[in-house]
């Protein structure tokens, strides 16, 4: 029984003092990698222009895409998603409402997180389409969200009255590179 008085249970306040990157999940650190490789920024890049081209197209939207920005969950909670498409803007450099849509690049020190801890999380604020892609064959997997409409060739999300998306199945690197 002393051992579990011993855990620590840290809050926003002691997450916001600390040195790196970390995310706290319901009061836990979470250390993350310290920088994505350059992959990683690829299929992130690539995801959010999409994105953010198709919101451009939906009158009175307003909804907008964008990498690694920080969503507070109450006192106990923040993490970092690498895309989030969000319905407002945030006050105050917080996002506070449940983001529309969160989608994680997998990779070897993070996929365990991606496809569990996050999973619960995520669920837990109510967000309504979570996916991951896996740098390894490069497919976008729904993990939360309806897929009624989906079709073999790409993913679709209604993510409020009269905004819709859809993004390939398969995330493809356009670079001149």
């Amino acid at each position: 029984m002393s051992r579990l008085r011993s855990i620590p249970n840290y809050t926003l306040e002691d997450w916001q003092q600390w040195e790196g990157r970390w995310e706290l999940w319901y009061g836990c650190p979470v250390a993350m990698p310290a920088s994505p490789t350059f992959e990683h920024a690829e299929i992130c890049a690539e995801l959010v222009w999409s994105l953010r081209n198709q919101l451009r197209q939906v009158q009175g939207c307003g909804c907008t895409a964008v990498t690694a920005h920080d969503w507070r969950m109450g006192t106990n909670a923040v993490v970092r998603p690498d895309v989030m498409v969000v319905r407002k803007r945030p006050k105050n450099g917080w996002v506070e409402d449940p983001p529309e849509l969160l989608i994680e690049v997998a990779s070897p020190s993070t996929r365990d997180n991606d496809l569990r801890g996050k999973l619960d999380i995520y669920r837990d604020g109510k967000v309504r389409h979570y996916l991951v892609v896996d740098p390894a064959d490069m497919l976008l997997r729904r993990l939360l969200g309806a897929d009624d409409e989906d079709t073999p060739d790409e993913l679709i999300f209604d993510l409020h009255d009269g905004c819709r998306v859809k993004l390939s199945r398969k995330v493809e690197i356009t670079t001149g590179l």
